[in-house]
């Protein structure tokens, strides 16, 4: 009796090596599966931070030019209104201009930055996420920055076209009391 005991137990150990055979088996497949799915997730978030860098780096461009198409029309709105108001060549426009020129130089720099990062962010391609989103966070604080300004040169261009359309009603007002 003690045999077909022993025979028995020998083979529920060997069903049960089999069995665990098996589900180490299936173990390394899906564990091979886990890390398939887990590269294939780590080179889209690449890929899409890579793609979000390089808009950003666009997108500070853009505010760039526009910025800077903005700086010019004030400095030809200052000179309109010293002209205006007879004092053209005025070291206050000197300074006013100077002024100027620092937050276009300043755009300029974030601009250079910006350009290193344009068509597909190449540069980046082998870094890590870390490396690619702490560049995605500087871009977005260099638009943040050239958006501001930009908004400051609006203001500022808006209160001297004011001025200007004030001086002109004046002269004109001038003009038909004569």
């Amino acid at each position: 009796m003690a045999t077909v005991v022993e025979v028995l137990s020998v083979a529920a150990a060997a069903v049960s090596a089999v069995g665990g055979a098996f589900a180490a088996w299936a173990a390394l497949q899906s564990s091979r599966s886990a890390s398939k799915a887990q590269a294939t997730a780590d080179a889209m978030e690449s890929r899409l931070a890579l793609r979000d860098v390089t808009l950003a780096a666009g997108e500070t461009q853009v505010e760039a030019r526009r910025a800077q198409s903005r700086a010019e029309q004030l400095k030809l709105s200052y000179g309109t209104l010293f002209t205006l108001s007879g004092s053209s060549g005025n070291s206050r426009q000197s300074l006013y201009s100077a002024e100027i020129d620092k937050k276009t130089d300043r755009i300029a720099q974030l601009v250079e930055d910006a350009k290193k990062f344009d068509d597909g962010a190449p540069s980046l391609r082998q870094a890590t996420i870390d490396d690619i989103l702490r560049v995605q966070m500087r871009l977005s604080n260099s638009i943040k920055e050239v958006r501001g300004l930009r908004e400051e040169l609006d203001r500022e261009h808006d209160q001297i076209e004011s001025q200007c359309a004030e001086r002109r009603e004046s002269m004109d007002r001038t003009r038909l009391a004569r």
